[in-house]
């Protein structure tokens, strides 16, 4: 991020303190920008929606750290023929109805 992000950049902040009800003071929101200045403003954003609506830990305000990971571990989506690419040629073996009676128990 630069400084011509700062205004999104605080506005996403508000989103967290208005979500989970916490307060930034400002040498909070220093450490916060120095920590995540590395990232884009849509990695950030995006980081953040993903944080909110995870079921696992949106119901808990996020930190720094939780915004990296869902930058890192959610990808940009890939199109359809992007994806036809990375699957093997080989056609997947169907489980035998057995396999998916035992799944149903």
């Amino acid at each position: 991020m630069n400084n011509n992000d700062l205004n999104k950049f605080k506005e996403m902040i508000m989103v967290i303190s208005e979500t989970y009800g916490i307060a930034f003071s400002e040498a909070k929101l220093r450490i916060w920008w120095k920590v995540l200045e590395p990232y884009t403003i849509e990695q950030f954003v995006g980081g953040i929606e993903s944080h909110i609506s995870c079921i696992r830990n949106g119901k808990y305000p996020p930190t720094p750290s939780h915004i990296i990971e869902k930058i890192k571990v959610c990808r940009k989506p890939v199109s359809d023929q992007e994806l036809a690419l990375q699957l093997p040629n080989k056609k997947p073996e169907l489980p035998t109805e057995k396999e998916l009676l035992s799944w149903l128990k």
